[in-house]
């Protein structure tokens, strides 16, 4: 396995996390906790309504510097799924 570089800022910390298949909805604009949830709800409707089962919560995902205008912003509610 390839060394990551260390980061220069000790506030940022690395963790490796295992492989994984999750699903995802896409959505812009800020990421409140109230705006998280009702992307999450979304996605978990469709899950069921599929039955695909899930494991665990929900998580944000967050893609864009704090100056990127809101419309053009990515963000991802994702939960993990049963293989």
């Amino acid at each position: 396995m390839r060394s990551l570089p260390k980061p220069l800022n000790a506030e940022i910390k690395i963790d490796l996390v295992e492989k994984a298949r999750v699903a995802v909805i896409r959505f812009s604009g800020f990421t409140s906790p109230a705006k998280t949830d009702k992307e999450a709800e979304k996605l978990l409707a469709v899950l069921k309504k599929d039955r695909i089962e899930i494991e665990g919560q929900a998580f944000p995902m967050r893609y864009n510097p704090p100056w990127t205008l809101p419309f053009l912003r990515r963000n991802e509610v994702a939960v993990k799924v049963k293989l």
